[in-house]
C-alpha cells in the first residue's frame, strides 16, 4: 500500500480544516434575509408597479377620450414604465399575486 507524501497529508489536513470551518460558519439568518428582501425589494417593487399601472390607466383613458400623437406617446411611455416595474417583481411567485390569477392576468393578451 502506498503512503501519502507529506505534501499530500498537509493538503488533505488543510482541506479538511477549511471544510469543517466553512460548515460551522454556514449558519444563515434566513429570517433576516426574508425581512431585508421584503423591505428592500418586494414592497418597493409592488409599490412601483401599483404606481406605474395607475398612471398607465390614466394615460390610456386620456388617449381614448382625446386621441392625439401626444396622448399616444404618453400612453406608450406609461406602458413602458409599467413593464419595467413588472419586470422587477415578476419573479415572485408567492403572496397576493398568486390569488385570483393575478399573475396570469398580467400576461393575458386578447386573441
Amino acid at each position: 500500500m502506498r503512503r501519502m507524501k507529506p505534501q499530500g497529508r498537509i493538503l488533505f489536513a488543510f482541506t479538511a480544516v477549511i471544510l469543517c470551518e466553512s460548515s460551522a460558519q454556514a449558519e444563515t439568518d434566513y429570517a433576516g434575509i426574508a425581512r431585508q428582501a421584503l423591505g428592500e425589494v418586494i414592497r418597493p417593487g409592488y409599490s412601483a408597479l401599483a404606481e406605474t399601472t395607475g398612471s398607465l390607466s390614466t394615460e390610456v383613458q386620456d388617449l381614448c377620450q382625446q386621441p392625439s400623437s401626444a396622448a399616444l406617446k404618453d400612453a406608450k411611455d406609461a406602458f413602458a414604465a409599467s413593464v419595467g416595474a413588472w419586470s422587477k417583481v415578476e419573479i415572485l411567485r408567492f403572496g397576493p399575486v398568486t390569488q385570483n390569477q393575478r399573475y396570469e392576468r398580467l400576461f393575458y393578451w386578447p386573441d
